[in-house]
């Protein structure tokens, strides 16, 4: 509640800026710079650097303040570690096929029983975990699945691994609007994949930071 924050581009500033985007010395700054530099300095979008995986996430778009909706089913998506988190995702997928991520839980140095037991002390997380119907698991551990499942009495679904490629497109067409084709009926025109702000700051901060190797 102490701090707020605006992003707005160079040329909202209509004192220095009176023709707004295509004030003249807007258009020589974006015939002088790289586009992606442009977006950066000028433009006020953080969506160009170089590598980044997800540019098409949007603090402003992607983040909202999203409840708990009875209508909608909830599952329990996770990623096992130790060193690295162990993390927990909350989700709900409403009647139009959004993605809404609720809630995470993400720790490191915890074991699986560890990281349930968090979750169970936490009020919020425990009472949304006692509604899920489904989990879908890291692939890489069916040893920890198989422990949730039976202690959250949840059951599990498979196809959660596949091509690192395959997954990455599903979440970048996820981080669009619907087609103009499939708008019919839809609320608005947001992109398909949202988070709780308050709630989700790690994964907001890694749709920011995950990038391909510098090599590639």
């Amino acid at each position: 509640p102490e701090y707020w924050s605006i992003k707005a581009p160079s040329w909202s500033n209509n004192i220095l800026f009176p023709g707004g985007r295509n004030d003249p010395e807007i258009l020589s700054l974006a015939a002088g710079m790289s586009t992606e530099k442009f977006k950066q300095e000028i433009g006020a979008e953080f969506t160009e650097f170089v590598g980044r995986v997800f540019k098409d996430y949007d603090d402003e778009d992607v983040p909202g303040n999203f409840s708990y909706n009875p209508a909608w089913p909830l599952y329990i998506a996770t990623d096992y570690g130790f060193t690295n988190p162990n993390v927990f995702l909350f989700i709900q997928v409403d009647v139009w096929d959004n993605v809404v991520v609720l809630a995470e839980y993400y720790k490191n140095n915890e074991t699986t029983a560890e990281a349930m037991d968090s979750i169970e002390r936490d009020p919020f997380l425990n009472d949304l975990r006692q509604k899920a119907v489904a989990l879908y698991p890291d692939p890489e551990d069916p040893a920890a699945s198989n422990e949730i499942a039976n202690r959250w009495r949840v059951p599990i679904k498979g196809k959660t691994g596949g091509l690192l490629s395959t997954r990455i497109d599903l979440i970048r067409r996820w981080l669009k609007p619907w087609p103009e084709e499939l708008e019919a009926g839809h609320p608005d025109k947001k992109p398909r994949l949202r988070f709780n702000r308050k709630r989700t700051p790690n994964l907001m901060r890694e749709m920011q930071d995950y990038h391909y190797p510098e090599n590639k």
